[in-house]
């Protein structure tokens, strides 16, 4: 199983794109909806991949100490929906999270389902 999350409210355009960080309250929606989500598990043992900008970084961190878990960075999650094929098409079994950025997310939805999915900060979107 494959679940693609967008990273969480981050701060405004005021500086380099990929260092901008989370805000205090993209954080706290993070914390609630990580939450919720871990009530579908029993145990979960997730293979963590994320974007290397900074707000999917810690998007991802949120998410691995809930989920008591370790996430890697993958390069190719920064950088386009080619990324994001790359990546699904290398995953064996298993169920993986990958952490990034619209509109890669949705086009990647769209790719592997067919589906037009809005893809709003923080969500969660399982793919089979």
């Amino acid at each position: 199983m494959i679940y693609l999350i967008r990273h969480g409210k981050a701060e405004p355009h005021s500086h380099s794109d990929f260092d901008r960080e989370l805000t205090e309250q993209g954080k706290i929606e993070l914390e609630k909806n990580f939450q919720e989500f871990k009530k579908d598990f029993k145990s979960a043992d997730f293979k963590v991949y994320t974007s290397p900008y900074t707000r999917a970084v810690q998007t991802a961190e949120i998410f691995c100490r809930i989920f008591e878990t370790d996430y890697e960075i993958l390069e190719d999650l920064g950088f386009g929906n080619d990324g994001y094929a790359k990546v699904v098409k290398s995953l064996g079994d298993g169920d993986y999270i990958l952490i990034g950025h619209q509109p890669y997310i949705s086009e990647a939805i769209y790719e592997l389902t067919g589906a037009n999915v809005p893809v709003k900060k923080g969500s969660i979107h399982r793919v089979r």
